[in-house]
C-alpha cells in the first residue's frame, strides 16, 4: 500500500494566507465574530451547525483551500468536488461552506507586505467586497476514514506527539482519504490520501495540493522528535 500526506505547497505565511484564507467552524477562533460578519451582510445562521464560514483573499480561488485540519483539513472548489466525487473516491463527506468576506476583487498580481503587520491582515484589514465580486461555490471535505497503524517500536520521541508509525501488514479495505489511529488516538491534525486520490487530482490538474509521500513525512516526523 502507498499513502501520501495530503497538504498545501511550501510558501510563505503571508502566500498561505493569500491562497487559502481564514476559516473557522463551530468551537474554533474567530467563528463567533464570522457569525456577525454573515449576519452584517444580510445573510441568517446556516441551519447546519458544522458549517465551515470562510473570509477569503480573493473571490477566485485555487481547488483546494487548506485551514483548520482535524476532520476538516481543507475546503475545495466546485470543480475539485465534482472531480472526487465522480471518481468514487471514500473516506470522506462534502459539507457546507458559507463566504463571509472577500478583501479584494482579485484583480492584477497581489503586492507584497511594505509593514510589519501579521498575515491575517491581508484578509482582516480591507474592507468586505463580497457585495462587488462573484463568490465562489466550497465543499468542506469531512474527513470520515481512518486507519489503524502499528506503532513504531523503536519510538524515542516525545510522548507529547504521536509516536511513528508504519502502515499495517494487511490493509484490507483502506479508505482513500484517512486519519491514522493508534488505540484510541487519532492524530487529526495528519491526513492521508491513497494513490487512487493522487492520480485523480493529478490527472485533473487540481491546485494548491501536495502529496508527500508516506516514508518521507515519517521520516521527517521521526527525526524532529527522536
Amino acid at each position: 500500500m502507498q499513502a501520501f500526506k495530503v497538504t498545501f505547497p511550501e510558501y510563505s505565511d503571508y502566500e498561505f494566507i493569500r491562497r487559502n484564507g481564514l476559516w473557522s467552524g463551530p468551537g474554533t477562533s474567530g467563528h463567533e465574530q464570522n457569525l456577525k460578519r454573515l449576519t452584517a451582510i444580510g445573510r441568517t445562521e446556516p441551519m447546519d451547525p458544522e458549517t465551515i464560514l470562510a473570509e477569503l483573499y480573493s473571490p477566485n480561488t485555487d481547488d483546494f483551500l487548506h485551514g483548520l485540519g482535524r476532520e476538516v483539513p481543507f475546503l475545495v472548489s466546485e470543480k475539485a468536488m465534482r472531480i472526487l466525487r465522480d471518481h468514487g473516491l471514500t473516506g470522506f463527506r462534502f459539507g457546507s461552506v458559507e463566504v463571509v468576506k472577500i478583501a479584494t476583487k482579485g484583480r492584477g498580481t497581489p503586492r507584497e507586505p511594505t509593514g510589519r503587520g501579521e498575515p491575517e491582515d491581508l484578509i482582516e484589514k480591507p474592507s468586505n467586497k463580497i457585495g462587488s465580486v462573484p463568490v465562489p461555490r466550497l465543499y468542506a471535505v469531512h474527513v470520515t476514514g481512518v486507519l489503524d497503524v502499528r506503532v513504531d517500536q523503536d519510538w524515542t520521541g516525545d510522548a507529547r506527539y504521536l509516536p511513528g508509525f508504519a502502515l499495517p501488514m494487511n490493509q484490507g479495505e483502506a479508505p482513500d482519504l484517512w486519519r491514522p489511529r493508534i488505540k484510541t488516538e487519532i492524530a487529526g491534525g495528519w491526513t492521508f490520501c491513497s494513490t487512487r486520490f493522487k492520480q485523480a487530482a493529478r490527472a485533473e490538474g487540481l491546485t494548491n495540493v501536495r502529496f508527500v509521500p508516506f516514508d518521507d513525512f515519517m521520516h521527517e516526523h521521526r527525526a524532529g522528535h527522536g
